[in-house]
């Protein structure tokens, strides 16, 4: 143990980045279930039951039922650990938690589905498992509520907006300040993103990129910056879900874009009254996009697969699958047809002679169930918010 310590601090990028984000993630999920003891515990179970069954569906359906497909689904055990405890931290208090399962096993299938795409892409089933409770808890009012005495309280920035009342900056940094169950303490996401940054598993191109409109937002209007910077959720969403390292384009200007971007969005949603959601859909929105450039190799140098993704529990790895860089140059109509109208872009995808046949239909059909995911997403807002009349 005292051996593997001294390899970390000494080169902490050739350690595995899985089992430090697992021990991070159950340092999160541990301080939401001490801040909100019952409310938090079958939310926890929930989770864990719902990414643990999905794990063992895909691990008994290789290695006992004889569907070796199953194998390429796997997303890894740690992985898919912390993708439940992480869909837990972000869960409002009241959610079921049937509910809390469905979410946690949506999220682990999603991070198994992107194991098999040829690079690394930002979003992830976190995000979306997120965006469905958001969903879910705005459409049958479920209030947060304070930690330990459990009382009905706003998260700081909705308490903010509504009342202009300012939360002790002190009580947001120590986690005593309504929110997601495993995000309310700034300090603790600090603590969590530091380590992971110091292993290099965090980027701060992108978590600083996200948050300088919110900070120019709040110089401009005057807002307090401890309730909109010293947010638990805020860094949480920006660092520890959307930062990592080995899911966004390895080039800085990329990196830097995608942060921004998300800041942007939830800088004009926090302008338009919004509460703490605006960073998670600035996140949604941000990885969302640069997932699509990622995919079509618009977002720079193209990764290459993570075998530590994959756990060595018997579970065959692909093997490491390396993208060439395409030939020639993009014209700015192509990534204009691609960005802003997608069906133009697969009409060019699919006309393109440079890629195999299966290689087409395989862009064609991902880039089919995104757009439909975004048109989805458009109508799903809609019904929440509705538009007057």
């Amino acid at each position: 143990m005292k051996a593997r310590l001294q390899r970390f601090l000494a080169q902490p990028e050739l350690e595995d980045e899985g089992l430090l984000r697992l021990a991070c993630t159950v340092l999160l999920a541990a301080a939401g279930l001490f801040f909100f003891r019952q409310r938090a515990l079958p939310v926890l179970l929930g989770c864990m039951v719902g990414g643990g069954l999905l794990l063992a569906l895909l691990w008994a359906g290789f290695h006992r039922l004889g569907m070796r497909p199953f194998g390429s689904y796997w997303p890894g055990l740690y992985q898919g650990l912390v993708t439940a405890m992480l869909v837990f931290c972000v869960m409002p208090p009241g959610i079921p938690p049937v509910l809390a399962a469905l979410l946690a096993a949506l999220a682990v299938a999603i991070e198994g589905v992107e194991r098999r795409a040829l690079v690394p892409l930002a979003a992830s089933g976190v995000t979306a498992a997120w965006l469905l409770a958001w969903v879910w808890q705005s459409r049958t009012g479920t209030p947060f509520i304070a930690p330990f005495d459990l009382h009905v309280l706003d998260e700081p920035v909705t308490l903010w907006v509504r009342f202009s009342t300012a939360i002790d900056p002190v009580r947001i940094y120590a986690g005593q300040a309504a929110g997601p169950l495993g995000a309310t303490s700034f300090g603790l996401v600090a603590i969590v993103t530091l380590l992971l940054s110091y292993a290099r598993a965090v980027s701060w191109q992108a978590v600083l990129a996200f948050y300088a409109p919110i900070a120019l937002l709040c110089l401009v209007d005057r807002l307090p910056l401890h309730v909109y910077l010293v947010d638990g959720p805020a860094l949480l969403f920006a660092a520890v879900v959307a930062g990592q390292s080995r899911r966004l384009p390895r080039t800085v200007p990329w990196r830097v874009a995608t942060g921004l971007l998300g800041g942007v969005v939830a800088a004009l949603m926090l302008a338009a009254g919004s509460g703490y959601q605006a960073f998670g859909l600035g996140v949604a929105v941000s990885t969302a996009l640069v997932s699509v450039f990622q995919f079509f190799g618009l977002a720079g140098a193209p990764g290459v697969l993570d075998p530590t993704l994959a756990a060595a529990d018997e579970v065959p790895v692909p093997e490491q699958v390396v993208v060439a860089p395409r030939t020639g140059r993009t014209s700015a109509v192509q990534v204009l047809a691609l960005a802003a109208f997608m069906p133009a872009g697969l009409v060019m995808v699919w006309r393109d002679g440079g890629l195999a046949r299966a290689q087409r239909m395989a862009l064609v059909l991902m880039g089919l169930v995104l757009y439909l995911t975004v048109v989805g997403a458009g109508l799903a807002w809609l019904w929440v918010f509705r538009l007057p009349g």
